[in-house]
């Protein structure tokens, strides 16, 4: 009997990897210590879970952010591990799209930032509104109808949500452009 030998291919790089852990490590903390900031509007806080998911999928890709996604959620009460499919929206559609806009804030930075402030703007509102809305209405029921939590965490909460995964992931790309470069694929390359 001959015994095959095959090289294995890691999924994701040692970059990533370590990418991944130190950016799930700051988020995971700042949920189970509850390290909130306040912000100027009535009731609202901002943690860095969704900047550290975007932030994420940016720099190790589009399973860096989901694994975030799930470090942020576990201690989060209300959430826990079981909901942290709602922060996966988020990572794959901004690895979808950020590899065409980073190489167009390359060639002209203004308009890659227009670009990208407006692409993370769309998947914020598709992708966590929508989910989030069914979660707290539907399974959690903090709130008597979708459209009320629909209301809630897009007309209301824009100031607050859009802080968190527009602006600062823009400001983080304007400023440090090198650090953010894409050097992730979706799936292993085999050699």
């Amino acid at each position: 009997m001959t015994q095959v030998i095959s090289k294995r291919i890691p999924l994701m790089s040692t970059r990533q990897v370590a990418l991944t852990a130190v950016i799930g490590g700051i988020a995971f903390l700042c949920e189970a210590i509850g390290l909130w900031a306040p912000t100027p509007w009535p009731g609202g806080t901002i943690n860095i879970g969704g900047f550290a998911i975007t932030l994420a999928a940016m720099v190790a890709g589009p399973w860096a952010g989901c694994i975030v996604g799930f470090l942020d959620m576990v201690p989060m009460a209300g959430f826990g591990p079981i909901a942290a499919w709602l922060y996966f929206g988020t990572p794959l559609y901004t690895a979808a799209t950020y590899k065409p806009i980073y190489r167009l804030v390359q060639k002209n930075k203004a308009l890659g930032l227009i670009v990208f402030f407006i692409n993370q703007s769309v998947g914020w509102f598709v992708a966590n509104i929508s989910l989030f809305s069914f979660w707290f209405s539907s399974v959690i029921e903090s709130f008597p109808s979708y459209w009320s939590a629909f209301y809630y965490t897009s007309i209301t909460g824009f100031p607050i949500f859009g802080w968190i995964y527009v602006v600062l992931p823009t400001i983080v790309l304007a400023t440090a452009t090198d650090f953010v470069e894409p050097r992730w694929t979706w799936f292993p390359k085999k050699v």
